[in-house]
């Protein structure tokens, strides 16, 4: 059985959090817009609803 030790360089590390930080520079406007423009479907969508008998 072989015990591993903890990685003593930190560059890995380094850039994993730098791919986290750069995909979460793209998601997060990405997300924003998807639930602006569904909002807006949603809100559209409620008022047509009201306005038919």
């Amino acid at each position: 059985m072989s015990t591993r030790s903890a990685p003593t360089n930190a560059a890995p590390m380094r850039a994993i959090r730098l791919r986290v930080v750069l995909l979460a520079l793209v998601i997060i406007p990405l997300n924003a817009y998807w639930i602006a423009l569904t909002e807006m479907v949603w809100s559209s969508l409620h008022f047509m609803r009201l306005r038919c008998p």
